[in-house]
């Protein structure tokens, strides 16, 4: 009895030897086929097609070595046959295939790609102005800049809506520091320069009434933009540049 009970026990334990490596191996596959899958289908919608080609081929191979049993040996070189594919074999590859394609530089990217970085390409004409500027927020999200020009003038920007130029106690404007900055603005947040310098929504709104409306540059600047404009025949092919206030 204590021998096939000691039995039992070790066929117990070799199997759960042989199972959990088998577990571990197919949570790991699929982590890796959720990546590739992900990776393959974001290179596609980029044109990017000799890496999604050699993407696959690498997939297909990473599964049948850890799928098959016939493929065991192969396991432990999977690391490196994955990097020799990336970079000695695709290389070659992507060269080949340049050498058969019209590489140039109007071609590396789509028409239509083209045209959505054209069209939102902003510029500084030389009638633009600038300003530093000092970002507040609310605690929705809405954002308000002071702005100040070269003679030291004051100018509150909201979105949509025209310059003003406030005093303390106006717009719910707070007493101005020593910079001649509000040091509050009812309702809204100041913030502070990392915090304005790390908020990416910044650089994307645009404050002031249409047509002269003004964006931040940079840290230390906010200017009205301009920017190219589509027009009726951007659709046909033909586009005409436009530039007024973004």
């Amino acid at each position: 009895m204590t021998s096939l009970a000691s039995q039992e026990s070790k066929t117990r334990l070799l199997a759960s030897k042989v199972i959990m490596p088998r577990l571990l191996r197919l949570a790991l596959l699929v982590v890796v086929d959720a990546a590739m899958i992900w990776f393959i289908s974001r290179s596609l919608s980029l044109g990017y097609y000799p890496l999604v080609a050699v993407t696959v081929i690498i997939a297909v191979l990473v599964n049948y070595i850890l799928l098959r049993q016939e493929a065991y040996p192969l396991r432990w070189m999977v690391v490196g046959l994955v990097l020799m594919i990336m970079f000695t074999i695709y290389p070659i590859f992507f060269t080949v295939w340049v050498s058969f394609t019209n590489y140039g530089e109007g071609h590396l990217i789509t028409k239509t790609q083209a045209l959505d970085q054209i069209l939102k390409a902003k510029y500084l004409p030389a009638t633009g102005l600038s300003y530093t500027w000092t970002a507040y927020k609310t605690p929705e999200g809405v954002y308000a800049l002071w702005l100040k020009d070269a003679n030291g003038n004051g100018y509150l920007a909201l979105v949509g809506k025209p310059l003003d130029q406030p005093k303390p106690g106006e717009m719910g404007l707070g007493e101005l520091d020593e910079s001649g900055i509000p040091k509050s603005i009812k309702g809204y947040q100041r913030l502070n320069a990392i915090l304005a310098a790390t908020d990416k929504n910044l650089t994307e709104i645009q404050f002031g009434e249409s047509g002269k409306t003004i964006q931040v540059r940079y840290r230390d600047a906010a200017s009205q933009y301009a920017k190219f404009l589509e027009n009726s025949h951007a659709q046909s092919g033909s586009f005409t540049c436009e530039s007024r206030g973004s």
